[in-house]
């Protein structure tokens, strides 16, 4: 599911840039805009043959450009991204667990918002989306791993909160 998200956020990147181009470029090819004129009175005074022109050479920009990212999103690993291949890299339980403690940073909100693909993917998370990103490495080994809350004595949780608070954030995770 994670991966959709990269490839949807890159289609709209793509789709936007290429609005943004086939307007310029479209500007171009005529006499600029003045006061009075604007960039659809521009593309209405291009012939069909033109307009056709513009159309087909914006489409093989767009199409070298989505090749281009393609190759770029294909040199990162996929254990940067897919739960299931980083579950698969994590051996074993402990290994799970410390790649979640350290590699994933706690962000306050309460529910559940990016469940575990979006957790891996933004390398951050509240408590239930770190252990639902848990329970799903630990599921690519054949570990069935259950949910359980409880509630902490007022010293031991302010003692983990002073510990969260010295931890890098998700920004700091993702840069290193």
């Amino acid at each position: 599911m994670s991966k959709l998200r990269i490839w949807i956020a890159l289609i709209v990147v793509i789709v936007v840039a290429g609005v943004a181009v086939y307007f310029g470029v479209l500007r171009g090819r005529r006499n600029p805009p003045t006061a009075a004129g604007s960039p659809a009175r521009s593309i209405a005074n291009l012939s069909p043959e033109e307009k056709r022109r513009a159309y087909d050479g914006d489409v093989k920009a767009l199409q070298d450009r989505l090749a281009h990212m393609q190759t770029f999103v294909d040199r990162f690993s996929q254990e940067l991204v897919d739960v299931a291949a980083l579950g698969r890299s994590l051996t074993t339980p402990e290994a799970a667990f410390a790649y979640v403690r350290d590699e994933v940073a706690l962000e306050p909100y309460p529910g559940v918002m990016k469940g575990a693909g979006g957790t891996l993917v933004a390398r951050g998370g509240n408590t239930v989306d770190r252990a639902l990103l848990l329970a799903s490495l630990l599921a690519e080994n054949g570990i069935d791993a259950r949910i359980a809350r409880g509630k902490l004595p007022a010293p031991q949780a302010e003692a983990l909160l002073q510990q969260i608070s010295n931890a890098p954030d998700a920004i700091q995770l993702i840069a290193r």
